[in-house]
């Protein structure tokens, strides 16, 4: 009987974290759509999703496809600190280059790893899952990844389902924010361009004023 209740205690509790979990994938997704900031964006997405796979930390890679890099920012005090690493450096990197998800054991014993920031940081990376973030168009525009799982062992088959969706959402989120930046950006263009033109204008104006008050003022 006492083994019949504890598997029944065992049940209701791994219930109760799959019910979170989809809970989070939600949340995750409300709180995605309620930011066009980059800056912003970025940091919900890395908070939601540590928690959501029971992770130490989170990092979402953006791919600048005219530079073939990927960049993230990363929290150093007050000031957020952006880094960069060229497509197919790292983890990160293989994904973004080859567009699948990699679930990583022991980071050390897998030779795409890059142990550079860590050096950097002093953070030990043991376990690592990294998903791509496909575009409207299928193409990946960044990488979704978290670093080990806090409860013991690597991450699961169930966080590589969950990290996909995740990813998806995300990268409806992006491209949003993206285009809102474009946008905004678009528009400053537009007014500094506007502002020269009536600057030259002026400019242009005032010769010609003077030529033909000139005579005028002479009769007068």
């Amino acid at each position: 009987m006492a083994d019949d209740a504890s598997g029944l205690d065992d049940l209701r509790a791994e219930l109760l974290r799959e019910q979170r979990k989809l809970e989070l994938v939600r949340d995750i997704g409300l709180a995605l759509g309620s930011t066009l900031d980059l800056d912003e964006l970025l940091r919900r997405i890395a908070v939601n999703v540590t928690e959501l796979m029971d992770a130490e930390r989170s990092t979402i890679y953006v791919v600048d496809q005219e530079r073939g890099e990927l960049w993230s920012r990363v929290a150093q005090g007050e000031q957020q600190v952006e880094f960069r690493l060229p497509m197919g450096t790292g983890i990160a990197g293989w994904v973004a280059e080859h567009a699948a998800i990699v679930n990583v054991r022991d980071a050390y014993n897998d030779e795409r790893f890059d142990p550079a920031w860590d050096k950097i940081t002093g953070y030990v990376t043991r376990s690592i899952l990294t998903a791509p973030m496909r575009g409207s168009a299928g193409r990946v525009i960044g990488v979704l990844q978290v670093l080990n799982k806090r409860s013991e062992g690597p991450f699961t088959d169930d966080d590589e389902v969950f990290i996909q969706a995740v990813a998806g959402q995300a990268a409806v989120s992006l491209e949003n924010a993206e285009l809102f930046r474009s946008l905004i950006s678009n528009n400053e263009e537009l007014q500094l361009t506007k502002e020269q033109l009536e600057q030259r204008t002026d400019e242009l104006e005032l010769p010609l004023l003077a030529e033909q008050l000139g005579p005028k003022i002479v009769e007068a």
